[in-house]
């Protein structure tokens, strides 16, 4: 999945995340479809129902930054 993924930077302020990555190895949507499964929302794709609800209560939507 993200092995293929050269580097993640993720900003604590704006809730976003940068990935720079290998596009003869990998696409957008199957990066997408990674971090929609870990819990988190992707774009367009939004997350896993069963994956979100195990997250932190810390790092669920609308909650204060830990």
């Amino acid at each position: 999945m993200l092995t293929t993924m050269k580097i993640a930077i993720l900003d604590e302020q704006s809730k976003q995340v940068t990935v720079r990555y290998n596009l003869a190895k990998t696409t957008t949507e199957a990066i997408r479809t990674a971090i929609s499964k870990l819990g988190y929302d992707a774009d367009d794709v939004k997350a896993d129902p069963k994956a979100y609800e195990k997250l932190p209560a810390c790092c669920k939507k609308d909650q204060p930054p830990h």
